[in-house]
């Protein structure tokens, strides 16, 4: 649906025609759409690797699918929302979907939990209790800090010699 929504939104902003120009001549609205790509392909990287943790039978599935839903969760908040600013007030209207996609990722929340939740899931499941952060994980692998041994301001990466 995140995907959807950029295309979506990447077609209008190529078509409509402000100030004299296309919008996607924008500088700004062209940081914007650039950020909301590598959103995307970073969700995209997720998803892929929760569905290869399901395909492989790893033990680790049900962190993988709260991490992907995490991001999944947080990347069509961040396009939809996007989407209703850079289609402007008529992004809200029925005429454009803008507002259908804002909609549908509130509901989806509703089902499947917020992304706050499934980061606290995803933790709990690796074995760091809130406010803790020594346990290695694949979320700390990604998201390490320089030394390797903790994240950022822990006492095991404050120890490292060099980084930290």
């Amino acid at each position: 649906m995140a995907e959807a929504a950029f295309a979506q939104t990447n077609d209008y902003l190529k078509t409509r025609v402000q100030f004299g120009q296309v919008l996607a001549s924008f500088q700004a609205l062209q940081h914007r759409m650039a950020k909301m790509f590598t959103e995307l392909e970073l969700m995209r990287s997720v998803v892929e690797g929760a569905l290869e943790a399901i395909d492989s039978g790893r033990g680790n599935v049900s962190q993988e699918v709260s991490l992907a839903k995490a991001v999944a969760g947080e990347t069509l908040h961040l396009v939809s929302r996007e989407m209703i600013q850079l289609y402007g007030g008529i992004g809200m209207t029925d005429e454009h979907d803008a507002g259908f996609y804002l909609k549908r990722a509130r509901v989806l929340e509703a089902m499947w939990g917020n992304a706050a939740w499934h980061r606290e899931r995803f933790a709990r499941l690796g074995g760091i209790e809130a406010g803790k952060s020594c346990a290695v994980s694949t979320f700390d692998r990604l998201f390490s800090s320089p030394c390797g041994r903790g994240k950022l301001g822990t006492p095991a990466c404050a120890g490292a010699s060099g980084a930290g």
